[in-house]
């Protein structure tokens, strides 16, 4: 059964009229993630098989339609899959759809309507972990607050989106985000929008983005502003990678992180490192990781990684993959992870 035959299939049990399907160029997409791990804070260990270490397992359809004259519908649907234990499609009550989205796409860029992506989750580009979950960016980032990450918090529903062309490197994006507050007076509140540009040229990638939050429930009816900056440097024989951002509710913390890649073949091997200075010393973490990914084809691959975090007197970060392992204020944390993703 050939992937056009798959999706009508699937469409139909959806719910979704095949007739209609049948006239777009509609592809099935996912990802397949499962990983072996072990993890210890304090006198805390747990172990066990997890989903989603390299990559967010999940399954997903995209698909356009040509409406003549450089026009095109376009639309995304994807959804979390946990590979380890009894759940599919959208029964994560936290993260029921990872995007959902329709637009309209030319020369001009990409108009969408939907939950989308916000800037904030495109910084694992300039990640030498690559934004996986065990990776000093991603703990420590999560651990502050911020919704630069690549993760949940930088998935905004209810959300406006544009993507601008390839400008000789330079693509910018623009996101506007409803809060959906109704009432008589500050209807901005919980609403969220976000800027970025990013330039990409031989061996060297920048960006720089700006994400903000307006009056937010989840932090007490505060506004959440944050910066961020990432860069990439490939030299050839090793790439260098770094981030930098600030997240300001009350006050200001800090997150950074250095780190680089050497290539083996197709394979590669990362290292990282990375900290989170709050205005509350007592507060901050530092946080380390190093790993290998090994390429077995253009859509398998193993990977195996150790990390670590120190973290504050008043600090615990919750975040190290496994998620299970428990962590008490003031406790240290180690993981080991060996997994393998396949992608189709």
């Amino acid at each position: 059964m050939n992937k056009k035959q798959i999706a009508l299939a699937l469409a139909g049990a959806l719910g979704v009229a095949p007739a209609a399907m049948a006239q777009s160029n509609v592809q099935i997409y996912g990802i397949v993630d499962a990983f072996l791990s072990w993890a210890k804070a304090g006198d805390n260990i747990r172990r066990g098989i997890d989903s989603g270490g390299l990559y967010g397992s999940r399954l997903g359809f995209r698909g356009s339609e040509d409406l003549g004259g450089g026009l095109k519908a376009v639309f995304t649907l994807e959804y979390p899959i946990e590979v380890d234990q009894n759940q599919g499609i959208g029964t994560s009550s936290a993260l029921r759809s990872r995007q959902s989205f329709v637009g309209l796409e030319s020369r001009y860029g990409l108009l969408s309507l939907g939950r989308q992506y916000a800037p904030g989750y495109a910084i694992a580009r300039y990640d030498a972990a690559g934004g996986v979950p065990f990776g000093p960016q991603a703990i420590l980032a999560s651990g502050a607050g911020a919704t630069i990450v690549p993760a949940s918090p930088a998935r905004w529903d209810n959300a406006i989106a544009y993507r601008s062309p390839n400008f000789g490197g330079v693509v910018a994006n623009a996101i506007y985000s409803y809060g959906e507050t109704n009432q008589n007076n500050n209807r901005d509140a919980n609403d969220r929008w976000a800027l970025s540009g990013d330039y990409a040229n031989g061996p060297l990638a920048v960006g720089l983005l700006y994400q903000r939050g307006r009056e937010l429930t989840s932090i007490g009816g505060e506004d959440q502003k944050e910066w961020g900056l990432g860069a990439i440097y490939d030299f050839r024989v090793v790439s260098l990678y770094g981030t930098y951002q600030t997240i300001k509710i009350h006050d200001t913390d800090k997150v950074w992180h250095l780190g680089f890649r050497v290539p083996v073949g197709a394979s590669y091997l990362f290292a990282a490192y990375g900290r989170h200075d709050a205005d509350d010393s007592d507060k901050s973490a530092k946080a380390g990781t190093i790993g290998y990914r090994y390429v077995l084809s253009k859509r398998t691959s193993l990977y195996g990684a150790y990390t670590r975090v120190n973290n504050g007197d008043k600090q615990r970060d919750p975040n190290i993959r496994p998620n299970g392992v428990t962590t008490n204020f003031g406790d240290d944390a180690t993981g080991v992870f060996l997994g393998i993703d396949h992608i189709f």
